[in-house]
């Protein structure tokens, strides 16, 4: 994988983009397919976890199944979950829930058994991950005209 660290859904996520179209796509490539970035792309690949829809709509961009992926992040998988995060994956997304998950991404950071700076660190990159999510959000809306 890249540079990024191997994580159980990550290592999903990067077999399956190298995989999409047959010959694989970019990083870039897969975060728009997906719906975000790709830095975010990057994020959810390095830590393995993230919200129920981040993970499925990463899923289904390269491929990937959502319940394995789901199963990979920690995440229930149970038929009505994935059907529920699939909802959630393929909704469209607005300017207000850029920032959704935050709180819990932070949260979980702070439970990670790291010393104090690395966990600073990580949780600073998830919060400029947030921030230029709602920029791209925000230009998106602005753009369409909502």
């Amino acid at each position: 994988m890249t540079d990024l660290a191997p994580t159980e859904l990550g290592q999903l996520l990067e077999d399956a983009r190298r995989q999409t179209d047959g010959t694989g796509i970019t990083l870039r490539e897969a975060g728009k397919r997906a719906g975000f970035s790709e830095g975010r792309w990057r994020q959810l690949v390095r830590l393995g976890r993230g919200p129920g829809g981040t993970v499925v709509a990463a899923a289904l961009a390269v491929g990937a199944e959502p319940a394995k992926a789901l199963a990979a992040a920690g995440h229930p998988n149970d038929p009505e979950a994935v059907q529920a995060f699939t909802e959630e994956a393929r909704r469209p997304k607005r300017a207000g829930t850029a920032v959704s998950g935050l709180a819990e991404e932070i949260e979980r950071i702070r439970a990670l058994p790291l010393p104090a700076g690395e966990k600073l660190r990580a949780a600073q990159g998830v919060i400029a991950l947030f921030e230029d999510l709602a920029r791209e959000r925000h230009d998106e809306t602005a753009e369409s005209g909502q």
